[in-house]
């Protein structure tokens, strides 16, 4: 935040207004940041505005600064601003007006900020960074239902890849793998395309994922649930999210940052516990078998 008194100028939108007497207050919210500023002007939600001004210790308790306005430029208007009322769908077909809406806006941040902490994780700790390849001839491993390329031209004497078969991508891992030989510690942060109509979030056709190979490899846990939800810096950005999380999700995160560490155990170990449990073990661990572990070790 400023100093007491600093001038500054401001260029962002309006996110919401309120008809006080015979002016309007209203709020500011910074894309990149999120913060509000208060300010007294007769513009309306939605446009796009200049503020010049300072910075002072605030006489309420909702906020510990605030910005006195001296000048205020509207450089454009928002006629019809209604993405204030859109519901998560409709923003969903309308990606222009996705980051205006304070929930989403959210999203983006954390999301911002969730990678900044990965590549950060990483790289702390001797890790190289690769770009795996979208473009691939690897059907990795039977990840998933992969995408086939070719030219939208049926002629077969045009063929762009001398008749090979290449896909999108379903994970960067056989890539890492191939790296892994000469570079000891090895991830990527890499967009995977998978053709699966199944309609849910573990079976999205486009997603990010975190990847890594490390040659030799004795104590390997992540903690950066923890190290994001501990940063104030997203707080109000976990509370925009609320009203599109199921109830309680708020408390359960607060729980992980406050909580004890999280519980590591063998594979032999998480056998025998699910096995106690009476739950049917047919090869590896499902996502059924993970989340029940999980539930019964940290809940």
């Amino acid at each position: 935040m400023q100093e007491p008194n600093d001038d500054n100028d401001v260029q962002d939108r309006c996110s919401c207004a309120v008809s006080l007497s015979s002016f309007l207050l209203g709020n500011e919210c910074k894309g990149h940041c999120g913060f509000k500023i208060h300010r007294a002007d007769q513009s309306t939600v939605g446009s796009a505005i200049s503020v010049s001004g300072r910075w002072q210790a605030s006489a309420g308790s909702q906020q510990s600064e605030e910005f006195l306005a001296e000048k205020c430029d509207v450089l454009a208007t928002d006629f019809e601003p209604r993405y204030t009322s859109l519901s998560p769908d409709q923003l969903r077909k309308k990606i222009h007006l996705r980051s205006r809406s304070p929930a989403f806006a959210a999203l983006l941040r954390i999301r911002s900020k969730l990678l900044l902490k990965i590549h950060e994780y990483f790289m702390s700790r001797g890790y190289v960074h690769i770009d795996t390849p979208i473009i691939t001839t690897n059907d990795c491993e039977g990840a998933g239902e992969t995408f086939c390329i070719s030219k939208a031209s049926s002629s077969k004497s045009d063929d762009f890849f001398d008749k090979e078969n290449v896909y999108l991508s379903v994970s960067g891992q056989l890539h890492l793998e191939a790296m892994v030989s000469g570079i000891s510690q090895v991830y990527t942060i890499s967009t995977g395309l998978r053709a699966d109509k199944q309609q849910s979030r573990n079976h999205l056709t486009e997603f990010k994922m975190v990847e890594a190979e490390l040659s030799f490899c004795s104590d390997f846990v992540l903690h950066l649930i923890r190290d994001l939800l501990s940063n104030p810096a997203i707080a109000d950005d976990l509370l925009a999210l609320g009203s599109y999380s199921p109830e309680g999700h708020l408390d359960i995160l607060h729980r992980i940052v406050e909580g004890p560490s999280f519980p590591r155990v063998t594979y032999a170990e998480a056998t025998n516990l699910l096995s106690t449990k009476k739950q049917k073990l047919t090869g590896g661990f499902s996502k059924q078998d993970e989340a029940f572990l999980v539930c019964l070790l940290f809940f």
